[in-house]
């Protein structure tokens, strides 16, 4: 299964959630942050993956393949 850009920046984006929840938690020592962002970060690499390609990311994809053609 190839990823699409959509599921890249998705994946890129909860990463930097659990991280800055992680760190929130390891500062204040209540792991609570952490333990609740589990829950959205999960529902949304969830849906990332098993959302059929919609006509908005189709459009997000396309856009996105632009860009890198123009950087080239």
């Amino acid at each position: 299964m190839k990823i699409n850009a959509y599921q890249k920046r998705t994946i890129y984006i909860t990463t930097g959630v659990l991280i800055f929840f992680a760190i929130i938690s390891f500062i204040t020592n209540d792991w609570r942050f952490f333990l609740g962002s589990l829950y959205s970060v999960f529902i949304n690499i969830m849906f990332a993956f098993t959302a059929k390609n919609n006509k908005h990311i189709q459009k997000f994809n396309q856009k996105h393949a632009e860009k890198k053609k123009l950087v080239k």
